[in-house]
């Protein structure tokens, strides 16, 4: 199993995250070993393969977590989703979002009116 590091971190900084994974998971009752392989990655050595969905599980939702591989198929973790979520959009995407936000404007003073005509006419 291996697991990226979220952001651009160094291999010290990678260290500690992954000693804090370690050690949750130690108290959780799960044995493992783990080997900083790149600045931002690390290699997970489990004992008991059936830990293995529980690992990915709580790697995954780690915000620091960019995302997991495991028997080659790659999970993506809360660390990627919070980068896509500050990533600058397209101008498609832009457009797409004013868009949105003009729509839910105007239902929005849609309602209001309605609430007020109804207002009026109970008077």
């Amino acid at each position: 199993m291996f697991a990226t590091v979220a952001g651009n971190p160094t291999r010290a900084e990678t260290e500690k995250i992954s000693a804090l994974w370690e050690s949750s998971l130690f108290n959780a009752n799960i044995q493992l070993k783990r080997y900083v392989i790149e600045d931002d990655r690390i290699l997970i050595q489990i004992d008991d393969g059936s830990d293995s969905i529980q690992i990915r599980d709580f790697l995954l939702e780690q915000e620091n977590c960019l995302d997991v591989t495991v028997d080659s198929k790659t999970y993506d973790g809360k660390g990627k989703k919070l980068l896509d979520k500050n990533k600058p959009l397209t101008k498609e995407e832009a457009k797409e979002k004013k868009k949105q936000e003009a729509e839910a404007k105007a239902a929005k003073e849609a309602k209001k009116k309605a609430k007020a005509k109804k207002e009026k006419i109970e008077l």
